[in-house]
């Protein structure tokens, strides 16, 4: 087997039309208005050097996310088209609140359907060009740092993850063809006011980069944040006041920013000087691309007796009611109230299950190793990670489908929104359990300790 490998790299856009309801926000309920800035679906496919080697495939898209049950499906159909295994193809979402829904919370819509069955046509396209384009390559693994922007909207002052995690990817001359960035911060820079598509501070990232390195593809793929964003409440979002620091300006200047620090980084990496924390090939390796899926079996906290949710859901509609005695047209907070409602019906008229099946897949390309987990994932479960396994590790969330948060036990005690309310933005029947998140982080401590031993094995 060749201890070389190949890369390829593509991306196609997914704008959507304008008609499509916009995601992200409880008290946004209406469509885009135009365009600010072109959504796409990215591809980094890395393979063996000979027929047969492994190949795996990242694939993110500038979208808020997509059910579990729809990631899969692109996943297998990348397998079907493409012959790369779904268990080595991880699909992620940028989580972007400024495109459009992915999914039918906002009723019947045979125009979301039909986008994300485009969706999964592009996200077959876009990784079977980049197949194309493979080309022997080196892969520079680094963490630069970045401390400033990301905040913990539930407890200031608490636990962040600063690292920027960058990998270069250079060619046989080597020429930058793509950098793949990953920083844990909500992209919700623009808030609920806002009605023009856009990619949010990732789509900045991957243009402040891709000008850094003419000709270079970037991605760029959300750490874990699931209770980090730039420095507002959770609550903040729940009202289309404008805010003047959620602007556009505001969005590139923290791209630029977050892009900076990603470049900074894999320069001080490269040269004769540069000491990348890891790289692809390596050169003790015996095999340099592999890749594990481990599914997990994530629990839901139990979901309230059906007469407990119709009480609450006569409660929300009578307080809708009494907002519009106060005023002349429905307000984001009635249409919240509303919405809210309707899931309490829905839950109490429908069977649940006590959990949910989820995948978390991590791909070893030499040194290299990649985790992606499911849902939005806080913060703590990164560096838990990285700390158990001590891996040259980039991790992220969003990953494989987002079905919801899921908080770190410590955050149960404390309540809020994340564990309290954004179940019923998710349409879920209740919040994920504590143990959910912990059984993630388990699968991915296992799923590289397999692509360890592996490689062990081999030699």
């Amino acid at each position: 087997m060749s201890l070389d490998i190949r890369v390829g790299l593509s991306s196609l856009e997914i704008t959507p039309p304008l008609d499509l309801p916009m995601a992200g926000f409880a008290a946004r309920s209406l469509p885009a208005t135009g365009v600010h800035d072109a959504l796409y679906v990215r591809s980094l496919v890395v393979a063996g050097d000979e027929p047969g080697d492994p190949t795996t495939a990242l694939v993110v898209a500038d979208l808020i996310g997509i059910a579990p049950h729809d990631a899969l499906a692109i996943r297998r159909s990348i397998e079907r088209e493409l012959a790369i295994p779904a268990s080595a193809v991880l699909f992620a979402t940028t989580h972007t609140h400024g495109g459009p829904s992915t999914d039918e919370r906002n009723g019947d819509s045979a125009e979301v359907r039909a986008f994300v069955a485009n969706l999964c046509d592009r996200a077959v396209a876009c990784t079977a060009e980049a197949m194309r384009t493979m080309v022997p390559a080196r892969m520079v693994l680094k963490f630069g740092r970045e401390a400033t922007i990301g905040k913990n909207r539930r407890r200031p002052g608490g636990v962040v993850d600063p690292a920027v995690q960058t990998v270069r990817i250079e060619d046989a001359t080597g020429d930058v063809i793509g950098i793949v960035c990953s920083y844990a911060c909500h992209p919700v820079t623009l808030g609920p006011d806002n009605r023009l598509l856009t990619a949010d501070y990732p789509g900045a990232v991957v243009r402040t980069l891709e000008a850094a390195y003419p000709g270079a593809i970037g991605l760029f793929v959300t750490g874990c944040a699931g209770q980090i964003n730039t420095g507002h409440t959770a609550e903040a979002s729940l009202s289309i006041r404008p805010n003047e620091l959620r602007t556009f300006s505001e969005m590139t200047r923290i791209g630029r920013a977050i892009a900076g620090a990603a470049v900074q980084a894999n320069e001080h990496a490269t040269g004769p000087r540069g000491t990348p924390s890891a790289i692809a090939p390596a050169p003790q390796a015996s095999t340099q691309v592999a890749a594990v899926t481990i599914e997990v079996d994530a629990p839901r906290l139990p979901v309230d007796e059906p007469d407990v949710l119709r009480e609450q859901a006569g409660q929300w509609r009578r307080k809708a009611d009494s907002l519009l005695d106060q005023g002349d047209s429905p307000s984001a907070d009635h249409d919240r109230l509303m919405r809210w409602a309707d899931w309490a019906e829905r839950t109490a008229g429908a069977h649940h299950l006590p959990s949910i099946q989820l995948d978390v897949t991590a791909m070893r390309w030499g040194d290299i190793i990649v985790v992606g987990l499911p849902g939005e994932p806080f913060v703590e479960f990164a560096l838990e990670i990285r700390r158990r396994t001590e891996s040259h590790v980039v991790v992220f969330g969003y990953a494989n489908g987002v079905p919801g948060y899921v908080p770190h036990r410590s955050a149960y005690d404390e309540g809020g929104y994340e564990v309290l309310h954004a179940h019923r933005v998710y349409a879920a029947p209740a919040a994920f359990a504590p143990e959910a998140g912990e059984r993630l982080v388990e699968a991915a401590v296992s799923a590289i300790k397999i692509l360890k031993r592996q490689e062990q094995q081999a030699r």
